[in-house]
This record gives C-alpha cells, structure tokens and sequence, in this order.
C-alpha cells in the first residue's frame, strides 16, 4: 500500500513539475504537430518565436521606383516609422529565452538599422542627391554606381550600358535588355529613365546584396524544433 501511495505520489508530483501540451501550425500546404513543456514557455512565446525569429517576413515599404509617379509616391517618414516600430515590437515581444534567440534579434535588429539608413538614402537619392553622398561604403560597386548616379548625365549612361552587360552575364535576356537600354539611349528623357534603372537595378540591388539578412539562416528552423518534447511535419500531396 505504501508504495502503491509512493508511486502515485511521483506521478502526480510529476505531472505539476511537467505540463505537456500541444503545439500546431499550418506551412503552406504542410502542418506541423508538437508536444511541449508548458512551463518552459508558453504558446504565445512559441507564436512569437516562430512568427517574428525563425520567420522574415517584414515590409517596411517601397524604396525604388520605375518612372515619376512612383518617385512621388515615395513616402520615407512612412518608410522609417515602419522600422522604427519594428525595432520597437522586436525589443518588447515576448519571446522563448535563451542565447540562441537572443542573437537572432539582435541580429534582426542591427539589419533593420542598416535597412533604414540605406533604404532612406535610396528614397531621398531620387531628389536629393546629397543623401548618397552621405551613405558610408568602402564596396567599389556601390560607390561605381553611387558616382554615376551623383554625376549625372553622360556617366549615368555609361552606367547603365555597364549594368545592362552585368544583366546579361548573370543570365538575363540579352535581347530584351538590350532592347530596353537602346529604348533608353534613343529617349529625350534618357538621362532620368537612366538614373531610374541605375537606382532600382544598380544601386538598390547590390546594397541590399550588401545588407545583413538572415535569410541564410538555416539553423532557427533546427533549433525551433529542438524546443519540442517531440515533433511531427507532414505535407499534402501537391
């Protein structure tokens, strides 16, 4: 009887010491099924995690355009707010503790600063040119279009021939491309439709290239699952 008590016991001091429950998700056409420790983190810290640390999504907005209307539409108060509260949510969610997730928004948060200072310059770029002269790079291929696109005229068409082989090597369609800048090159307004091109496909993209993403990040997803007493993901059938 004793040890039938002492057992029961055990179990029961057990069961306060452990909760399990159960945590799930939808993935696009798969489903995720996990068993947890609720006293080691709760639900929302689970929602918190996966949506905001092992996830990227986040669109602080437009900072490129192709033609004028789009450079009007530009809004870059809107741009920076949206960052700026980003940071904020990052800094005071609730998230699953530890030095793992620590860094990821650290990390998170020192790529937003980066985005918002050269995500700024490109915006004012379009009517101030003074915010590129501002922007710090030691990279020779931003600075190449950076130069070009300050300078103006006869330098930013040399850019953008420079920029359109660089499209063709990297697998564009060389017939289309060409046919574009020729388009560009035979316009009364070739100098601003080459500033426009030199911005989004130049400048733009290869200092995004330069930024910190995490998107490479392969281990959060490993490590999100290490959370999990045990863990099943299964996909439907396309």
């Amino acid at each position: 009887m004793k040890n039938t008590l002492l057992a029961l016991f055990l179990i029961l001091g057990l069961n306060c010491f452990s909760q399990t429950r159960t945590y799930q998700f939808e993935d696009g056409m798969c489903y995720f099924t996990g068993k947890y420790d609720s006293n080691k983190y709760t639900k929302e810290q689970l929602d918190n995690t996966r949506i905001n640390l092992v996830g990227d999504f986040f669109n602080a907005g437009s900072t490129t355009a192709w033609d004028q209307n789009g450079v009007n539409n530009l809004d870059p108060v809107k741009f920076r707010n949206n960052i700026i509260n980003r940071i904020k949510f990052l800094k005071t969610t609730d998230f699953v503790k530890g030095k793992f997730w620590e860094d990821i928004k650290t990390r998170k948060i020192h790529y937003l600063k980066e985005l918002l200072k050269f995500g700024s310059a490109t915006i004012y770029s379009y009517k101030n040119i003074d915010s590129l002269k501002n922007y710090k790079t030691n990279d020779k291929i931003l600075n190449y279009y950076r130069n070009a696109i300050i300078s103006g005229e006869e330098q930013i068409i040399e850019a953008l021939k420079h920029l359109t082989q660089e499209q063709i090597k990297a697998g564009g369609w060389a017939e289309n491309l060409n046919k574009e800048l020729n388009e560009i090159l035979n316009s009364n307004d070739r100098y601003n439709k080459a500033k426009l091109q030199v911005i989004m496909f130049g400048w733009w993209n290869r200092g995004n290239h330069l930024l910190p993403h995490l998107s490479d990040d392969l281990n959060r997803g490993k490590e999100f699952n290490k959370l999990f007493i045990s863990h099943d993901y299964e996909c439907d059938e396309p």
